[in-house]
């Protein structure tokens, strides 16, 4: 029910392995909530909501600060994405990133935070460690024309990642409710204009086709109305009273 979501590997045995599996159910799980969407960007956030829930199934395991390169063989010349390097980040980005790597054998690399730069559809990348000279994994996955190398950092910084993610988060919340307060005060001046408008309606409905005091009312159209029949027929009466006795030639 719950492993329905692909996620980038090139493992063979995922729909057999009992940990795969359960990690699968885990992220799966996440993604359902909408967490992992939300949560794009906000690595150390991410893994550790995943590493507190994978415990909880068992598998212990650990954040670790990595340097990412994700390359994108779709366009020529290819596109690659830097994540993580300390002299190479884009504009409102970390010179870091942080991903899982479980307790488990074989070793799993899992990196949630990315769905903003994977494939439609894609959340995460599971994948075994096959450890290349320093490189944690270096894969190609073919189906979807994108290859990762993700390279343990020498110097962890974890206590100072989170701490800044954290302050991160709160500026940003800051941002969020400042444009939910605006928007609050928008929308009660909006009610407060439409309220106005409904009750100038009702008064002009009211003076209109109510009060009898108002000359537009239906009283008064009445009284024009009979009037004007009146003197309808006093002309038609008075052209009458003209035309008698006048000979036809």
């Amino acid at each position: 029910m719950y492993n329905n979501f692909n996620f980038l590997t090139t493992f063979e045995d995922k729909d057999s392995d009992a940990t795969y599996q359960l990690i699968s159910e885990v992220l799966s799980k996440m993604i359902l909530s909408g967490i992992i969407s939300l949560g794009a960007g906000h690595c150390v956030s991410i893994c550790d909501m995943v590493r507190t829930a994978l415990s909880h199934r068992g598998i212990n395991s650990r954040l670790t600060e990595v340097k990412t390169t994700l390359t994108y063989f779709r366009e020529d010349p290819p596109d690659i994405g830097f994540i993580g390097f300390d002299d190479i980040k884009n504009p409102g980005e970390h010179d870091s990133h942080v991903i899982l790597i479980t307790e488990t054998d074989p070793p799993f690399l899992i990196d949630p935070s990315i769905p903003h730069r994977l494939p439609k559809n894609i959340f995460a990348i599971v994948q075994p460690i096959v450890k290349k000279e320093n490189k944690l994994i270096d894969v190609e996955f073919k189906k979807y024309q994108i290859s990762a190398t993700y390279i343990e950092k020498e110097v962890q910084r974890i206590p100072y990642v989170h701490a800044s993610s954290i302050i991160n988060r709160i500026e940003t919340d800051k941002k969020i409710f400042s444009n939910l307060n605006f928007l609050k005060i928008f929308v009660i001046l909006a009610m407060a204009i439409s309220s106005l408008n409904l009750i100038r309606g009702g008064i002009d409905y009211y003076q209109t086709w109510i009060d009898d005091k108002n000359f537009w009312g239906p009283t008064h159209m009445k009284e024009i109305y009979e009037r004007v029949e009146r003197i309808e027929q006093k002309i038609n009466q008075g052209v009458n009273e003209n035309g008698k006795g006048q000979r036809t030639k």
